[in-house]
This record gives C-alpha cells, structure tokens and sequence, in this order.
C-alpha cells in the first residue's frame, strides 16, 4: 500500500507466488481492503470472472492480481512505483516470471505494462456470460 503519510491510500498492490495461491489468502487480502458490500460483490462476481478470465499461474510465477491508484493521484509515479516494487518482490522470492491480466478496455493500464517490458501471451473472453468482458494476459 502507497500512503499519503496522514493514512490515506493513494494506491495498492495485490500480488502472489504461484504457489501462495489459494482462494482464502485472497479472500483475507481483499477484505483488509474493500468494505462488506465490495468485498461479497468480490466474492461472487468476481471470483467467478477470475476463474474464466485470468491467465494460469504456475509454482514460481509471481502474479500481479490488482494494481490501482486513487484517481486524484494518477501521473505522479505512484503506479511506477507500486509495479517497480512488485517486480523486486517478485524477482526476491526467486519467481521465473510475473504474470497479470488486463481488462480488454483498459488501453492506459496495457500501455503501461508493455512500457515496462510485458508482452502479450494471450486473450480471453466471456462473450457468452458477461457481454464485452475479457482480459489479456501478459508475462514480464
């Protein structure tokens, strides 16, 4: 987490090894992070979306699950920060690769990571679920 050193939260980070992955590490990190109502609309929608959108993480791949800076904040750094600490975590703890999703429309966040060096390893889709959701995978 990125504070303003007041206690406000100007961005966060939520990584893993992939073999850390379990659903209830996930549950406990995001409900330190998200109120009751987001934390179940999480849970139900999201999980559900995760299963059928993210890419395969593997032992010793070091997943990039969530990164988000509060809007005010943007175009400082904060996100060039978070992201350069978590390939320094990642590359620490020994992992082979970092791996993280894209939403299909988030142009800002896909030319962010290819700035950084991730390539593109492939496209997934729910047309048949939820209407225009997909992700990209992409692997630093």
């Amino acid at each position: 987490m990125v504070s303003d050193g007041d206690g406000g939260v100007l961005g966060i980070l939520v990584s893993f090894r992939g073999d850390d992955v379990t659903f209830w590490k996930e549950f406990k990190a995001y409900s330190k992070i998200l109120g009751f109502y987001d934390l179940l609309r999480h849970v139900f929608k999201g999980t559900l979306i995760n299963e059928l959108l993210t890419a395969s993480i593997g032992p010793g791949d070091y997943y990039i699950s969530n990164i988000a800076v509060d809007p005010e904040f943007r175009s400082q750094g904060i996100g060039t920060c978070i992201l350069e600490n978590a390939l320094k975590l990642a590359e620490d703890s020994g992992c082979r690769k970092v791996i993280l999703n894209v939403t299909l429309n988030n142009e800002r966040a896909l030319e962010f990571y290819k700035k950084f060096g991730f390539k593109g390893t492939g496209k997934n889709t729910t047309d048949w679920i939820f209407k225009d959701q997909g992700t990209f995978d992409m692997e630093f």
